[in-house]
């Protein structure tokens, strides 16, 4: 290579038109098809999670969120015992219950 010539831009770090195109349709795919697509994997993996003995279908986020936690467990709170405190830079702070929120 020539010691007076610029190399050429590396294609790897470029993101050309149909690249982006095509992201956009698959995007735009996703949110027009992605809740059919989950119906239609949840009917087809009923019958496998119906008879799992491994409870490894637990894995599978078909048909629900997936939840992490650190503590393995989500805490519990009765409906009585249920409140909402709206607090910090507000000028009238509360505690609500449920039964308020409704």
């Amino acid at each position: 290579m020539d010691a007076g010539m610029d190399a050429a831009p590396s294609r790897e770090s470029q993101v050309g038109r149909r690249v982006f195109i095509g992201m956009l349709a698959a995007g735009g795919a996703g949110i027009l098809w992605g809740a059919k697509v989950q119906d239609w994997l949840e009917r087809m993996l009923a019958p496998i999670t119906a008879r799992d003995g491994t409870g490894l279908s637990s894995f599978l986020p078909v048909g629900r969120f997936r939840i992490y936690s650190v503590t393995g467990d989500l805490p519990h709170r009765s409906a009585q015992a249920y409140r909402l405190t709206v607090g910090g830079l507000v000028e009238h702070p509360t505690t609500l219950t449920l039964a308020d929120l409704k």
